[in-house]
């Protein structure tokens, strides 16, 4: 009898952690979109050796970090790879006509906030005089960002590995590529094992 173990369970020298993480408030929506991310990136990127395709989400940003054997390939002259990808990962994803609602997240934020001062000692006069002004203000900045949206920020970090033949997913990267190039197959199998 044979059990099913996790692959990351094989890699005890260092500890993985997870692929996607941050703040998801409907995690389906945003675990699908991370899907199409790396799908598009690993299809963009095929032949620059990519690793691993971590994703950060924050309310207003979403940080994509790209381990990657050769990250010059990826950076291009000055930078203008990466400023081409980010367009281009706007155009497929269609994160520039999905906006994100300020509102929600702000009333979040107030009710947490609410919640704490339930719990606390009841405050000074001066403390609520103020207290009173900050949460007119609060719901003033509510309305007038009720119907304001914004489109989160991409941030694209590319990492380096510095030896590739450690990794085992780079490895059989470039095997595989050798043998679409119509290498034969025991010459490429000795120069990866060697």
């Amino acid at each position: 009898m044979t059990h099913k173990v996790h692959p990351k369970a094989y890699r005890i020298r260092r500890i993985n952690d997870w692929d996607s993480r941050g703040y998801y408030k409907d995690p389906a929506k945003y675990l699908e979109e991370d899907f199409k991310i790396r799908k598009f990136l690993r299809k963009k990127l095929e032949k620059v050796g990519i690793e691993r395709i971590e994703i950060e989400r924050f309310p207003n940003k979403l940080n994509i970090i790209i381990s990657s054997a050769r990250p010059g390939l990826i950076i291009g002259r000055g930078g203008e790879g990466i400023e081409e990808l980010k367009k281009e990962l706007k155009k497929t994803i269609k994160i520039d006509s999905r906006k994100w609602n300020i509102s929600e997240f702000l009333e979040d934020k107030r009710k947490k906030k609410t919640k704490i001062k339930t719990i606390t000692e009841p405050l000074s006069e001066k403390r609520k005089s103020e207290n009173v002004a900050s949460s007119k203000l609060s719901k003033a900045s509510l309305a007038s960002a009720g119907d304001k949206s914004y489109d989160p920020e991409i941030r694209i970090e590319i990492r380096e590995i510095k030896d590739p033949w450690t990794s085992a997913s780079l490895s059989a990267q470039w095997i595989a590529y050798r043998i679409e190039k119509r290498i034969h197959h025991r010459r490429v199998l000795k120069q990866a094992l060697s």
